[in-house]
């Protein structure tokens, strides 16, 4: 999902305004989400772009959880996964205007989710927040979009559970109810 802010504020031009992780500092929400699956099998990405970025250009980062279950015999959560995106559009000639650049961005992908899925504004997170259930793609989930001045963020939330010698799709309700559990996780350490 993607995070930018109200055109009647100041962007933040600062690339260090991306956290140092994206992830490091909502343990408690990721517990909460994870249930079980938190103490066992864990496996965390971060990408972050090149050590020199240049500062007209987008800061981005990229984090992931991963978590699954150690006994795979057992019914119930299997598999969780967290992912978040961060692009910050910084003030530049190529963007004159990062917050009106970013809610264009911003309402660009409500628009796309819009065409395939049920799309619902997520109150009092950030300057706006979307989320909608996924049913398309490699891992059908959970989405949240936020936008934070000039900052878009992504998070997807994912997941299977083990019935029956399978593994099915979490549920819509469980995986959306997750993600927004994330975002406003996420929202609160901007």
């Amino acid at each position: 999902m993607t995070l930018t802010a109200c055109t009647g504020e100041q962007a933040v031009n600062a690339r260090d305004q991306l956290p140092s992780s994206c992830l490091n500092d909502i343990e408690i929400a990721i517990s909460n989400t994870t249930g079980d699956l938190y103490n066992q099998e864990r496996h965390n990405s971060e990408h972050s772009e090149d050590s020199e970025p240049q500062d007209d250009r987008p800061a981005t980062m990229q984090c992931s959880a991963n978590f699954l279950a150690t006994n795979t015999k057992i019914e119930g959560p299997s598999r969780r996964f967290i992912q978040a995106r961060y692009l910050m559009l910084p003030e530049s000639d190529l963007f004159r205007e990062p917050i009106l650049h970013a809610t264009t961005m911003y309402s660009d992908q409500v628009e796309e989710a819009e065409i395939s899925s049920t799309v619902r504004k997520l109150h009092y997170v950030a300057d706006e927040a979307h989320y909608w259930h996924d049913e398309e793609g490699p891992f059908p989930g959970a989405r949240v979009i936020i936008r934070d001045r000039n900052l878009l963020i992504n998070i997807s939330f994912s997941g299977e559970d083990r019935s029956a010698d399978q593994e099915v799709p979490m549920s819509p309700i469980e995986a959306q109810e997750s993600a927004q559990t994330i975002a406003k996780a996420i929202a609160e350490t901007l």
